[in-house]
C-alpha cells in the first residue's frame, strides 16, 4: 500500500503542477493580450495625433501663405496710394500753372487795352 500511495501522491502533484502550469501559462498569455491591447491604443492614439498634427501643419501653411498674400497686397495698396498721391499733386501744379496762365494773359490782354494808341 506504501506504494500505491506513493504514486497517487505523485500522480496528484504532478496534476497540481501542470494545473499550476497551465495557470501561470493563461496568466502570461493574458498579460501578453493586455499588453498588445494596450501598445494597439497607444498606436492609434499617435495615428489620431499625427493626422491631427498633419491638418495642424497643413493649416499653418495656409495661414504663412495667406499672410504672404496679405503683406503683397498692403504692399500694392500702399503703392497705389503713392501713385495717387502723386498725381493729385501733379493735377495741383498743372491747375496752378493753367491759372496762372490765365492771369499772364489776362495782364496782356489789360496791358494791350490800356496802351495809349499812336496816331
Amino acid at each position: 500500500m506504501g506504494r500505491k500511495s506513493r504514486r497517487s501522491r505523485a500522480s496528484i502533484a504532478s496534476k497540481g503542477y501542470l494545473k499550476g502550469m497551465e495557470t501561470k501559462k493563461r496568466r502570461k498569455e493574458e498579460q501578453a493580450m493586455t499588453e498588445k491591447r494596450r501598445k494597439e491604443e497607444q498606436v492609434r492614439a499617435l495615428l489620431e495625433d499625427r493626422e491631427i498634427l498633419g491638418i495642424n501643419y497643413n493649416l499653418l501653411k495656409a495661414s504663412e501663405r495667406l499672410l504672404k498674400q496679405v503683406e503683397f497686397l498692403q504692399n500694392e495698396l500702399e503703392k497705389e496710394r503713392k501713385k495717387i498721391a502723386e498725381l493729385e499733386e501733379n493735377l495741383k501744379k498743372k491747375n496752378s500753372e493753367q491759372d496762372l496762365y490765365r492771369i499772364e494773359l489776362k495782364i496782356e490782354e489789360i496791358g494791350v487795352e490800356s496802351k495809349p494808341e499812336i496816331m
